[in-house]
């Protein structure tokens, strides 16, 4: 119940510059499970398969599966950076204008990845960290 209702609340809220994606685990989850969970917030129709494997008891509760709505990477970005970095007063932190630190990961697509998948395995892995000032 708590995974799902942590999901319903990111896709409910409209405004994602009021929401963070945070690791609260033991109720949310691990800090490595975002890729999981990243995945389910643009992915509607993998949000649908992953829900029918939940028990009649907490299907009568949710309204998970019924929930068009999916992220953009854009929103992504907030509720994982720029948001709480703009919540926490880190004027350096969660953007990449002049004077912020270039905290940037790249991604590389992998072509043989399902499309369903393809944002999950993309972000399981970093192919490059690199952390510099903005000049």
């Amino acid at each position: 119940m708590q995974w799902a209702v942590g999901l319903e609340l990111l896709l409910l809220i409209n405004d994602p510059w009021r929401i963070f994606l945070t690791t609260d685990h033991p109720n949310g989850a691990c800090f490595w499970r975002y890729p999981e969970i990243i995945h389910l917030l643009m992915n509607a129709d993998a949000r649908r398969e992953r829900v029918k494997a939940l028990p009649a008891k907490a299907l009568k509760r949710i309204v998970l599966a019924e929930l068009n709505r999916e992220y953009t990477l854009y929103e992504i970005a907030i509720i994982t950076s720029a948001g709480p970095a703009r919540a926490l007063g880190l004027k350096q932190k969660g953007h990449l204008g002049v004077g912020a630190d270039a905290d940037v990961t790249i991604y590389n697509e992998n072509p043989m990845a399902k499309p369903c998948f393809a944002i999950r395995a993309m972000s399981s892995r970093a192919e490059r960290l690199s952390s510099r000032k903005v000049t």
